[in-house]
């Protein structure tokens, strides 16, 4: 496997990982329960609180999305905490 693809195949790891310690900063951190929310800058701040990157930041808000972990509404910039990603905080 070249360096391209090494790096590649570990994006999603991280990204998860990432995303996991995301889910406990908004359930240990912000106190969010299913169905509440926050918007994407006081997301970044508590994030960057606990060290995380923007990039690793955007690249685990774009997982837990996909996950179904939280819900982005773009036009707002706000992300709902679901009761999987509760769970998983």
């Amino acid at each position: 496997m070249d360096d391209v693809s090494r790096f590649s195949a570990g994006i999603p790891a991280v990204a998860e990982r990432v995303a996991r310690e995301m889910l406990e900063s908004l359930v240990e951190d912000l106190k969010l329960r299913p169905g509440d929310f926050a918007y994407e800058r006081s997301l970044r701040t508590a994030f960057e609180a606990r060290g995380l990157a923007v990039e690793d930041i955007r690249a685990g808000l774009r997982y837990a999305t996909q996950q179904g972990w939280v819900i982005l509404d773009p036009a707002q910039r706000i992300y709902t905490l679901t009761r999987a990603g509760f769970e998983i905080g």
